[in-house]
């Protein structure tokens, strides 16, 4: 009888605890599609302001008969964007020693870049030296908002979900890029300059605010006491000094595996308006159209290899889609008359997009696993601004080499790194194919 009265209450047991385990299983995956949605519209807000404060920027300038000599000065502001880790280690001693946190500082940046670029739709006269300090002021703020989301990104999401929300991160990174770069041009001809960037401030305030509000429901750590600040100083010295040769190993897998992007970046539509013939509709057309899609299924597909199989393989991919893509860039050149043959043409510029979409989002993973999260804003930004610098170091050389070997030459030379590429990723010890503990105990 014993038994039988105590077999209902063990049932009840059991379906509780289904019933728990349930309940926190659809709690964790609501929480997960959480952080989707922040990091999506914090990929919208960091994407936003950098075409304002550049290219769009220069566009206006060009429209407004500014001489080229003064175009090439204010070219020169967006240096806070490689010159960040300078004060992300400010932001990273904020939140480590005193109660400020990245949170705080994100909120700030936002609301000094929509101060400035609805400043800059005040001024009639470019050459006033008010438009140039609003200017260096966006890209601070444009700069520093990337330093605080990179690194509440890297301290908030789990290694299990960092391919995913960086996929999705660079996603909407690319929205926002193209409606402040090439739709912002469209949105000119209605509204003119300074209403593009009377509503654009509004638009960058706008989610600045919202992706504020979401940061608030993500799981964060908390910062050191004030008493440790000490040690924060002392962290830094220990990861230079105890791993420079992983630091020294991380920027040459850096360099070499974006140097074909940065490469062919440089001149390929130099290429493709003097050389193929084509023209600038079919360019827009097909860079807005087929080469934006790919790319945004270039980051989806890079994230999720990382979660389901490893970052090798993503490696791996982009390499096949970069031989791929200048192949038939080097078919195309041998054919002596290149315009005969658009839809080649354009299957070449969408395979480059797939491997910059690929390259970009895992570049992306690879830099946030080898993160600590007590120095995530001061490392994420140093091995960025690596990239920024490559950027502007690369486009000389392949001016360089195009004339010297033509065409045909620059090209190949794209593809000069891969064999580096794939010899480091059969390096055991290399830091972006290894697990990130040897990194993280140089901090516990």
């Amino acid at each position: 009888m014993s038994t039988n009265r105590r077999q209902p209450h063990g049932w009840c047991q059991i379906l509780t605890s289904v019933k728990s385990s349930l309940m926190s299983a659809n709690r964790q995956q609501r929480y997960e599609w959480y952080q989707l949605l922040t990091f999506c519209i914090l990929g919208f807000v960091s994407g936003l302001p950098f075409a304002l404060v550049t290219t769009t920027f220069q566009a206006w300038l060009t429209t407004s008969n500014v001489p080229i000599e003064t175009i090439g000065a204010f070219g020169l502001v967006s240096l806070p964007y490689a010159l960040k880790p300078l004060w992300a280690v400010g932001i990273d001693w904020l939140r480590a020693a005193t109660p400020i946190g990245n949170r705080s500082v994100y909120l700030c940046a936002v609301v000094l870049l929509s101060m400035a670029l609805y400043g800059m739709s005040a001024y009639q006269n470019h050459a006033h030296n008010g438009l140039v300090v609003l200017v260096v002021v966006g890209c601070f703020a444009s700069a520093t908002i990337d330093i605080c989301v990179d690194a509440i990104r890297i301290i908030s999401i789990d290694t299990s979900m960092q391919g995913s929300v960086s996929a999705w991160f660079v996603v909407f990174y690319r929205v926002a890029f193209i409606i402040s770069g090439g739709m912002a041009l469209v949105i000119v001809d209605h509204i003119g300059w300074q209403g593009l960037y009377h509503w654009m401030s509004l638009l960058m305030l706008t989610f600045g605010i919202m992706g504020y509000l979401l940061t608030l429901g993500l799981k964060m750590p908390q910062g050191k006491s004030r008493h440790k600040q000490h040690a924060f100083f002392s962290s830094i010295l220990t990861w230079i000094r105890h791993h420079y040769a992983q630091i020294t190993a991380t920027l040459g897998f850096i360099f070499a595996y974006k140097f074909h992007g940065c490469f062919l970046a440089s001149l390929l539509q130099v290429y493709l308006i003097n050389e193929a013939k084509m023209s600038l509709s079919f360019l827009g057309y097909t860079y807005k159209t087929g080469g934006m899609l790919a790319t945004f299924l270039g980051g989806i597909i890079g994230g999720s290899l990382t979660r389901y199989t490893s970052v090798k393989r993503g490696v791996q991919l982009t390499i096949l889609l970069q031989l791929i893509a200048t192949s038939l860039f080097i078919c195309i050149h041998a054919t002596q008359t290149p315009s005969e043959h658009p839809w080649l043409i354009s299957i070449a510029m969408v395979m480059e997009s797939l491997s910059l979409g690929t390259s970009t989002t895992m570049i992306t993973i690879m830099i946030t696993k080898n993160c600590q999260k007590q120095l995530a804003a001061t490392q994420y930004a140093f091995f960025t601004a690596a990239i920024a610098w490559q950027r502007s170091l690369v486009t000389p050389l392949a001016a360089s080499i195009q004339t010297q070997s033509g065409w045909q030459g620059y090209f190949m030379s794209s593809l000069i790194l891969i064999p580096v590429i794939l010899w480091l990723l059969e390096k055991e010890r290399h830091a972006f194919t290894q697990a990130s503990s040897a990194t993280h105990a140089a901090v516990n």
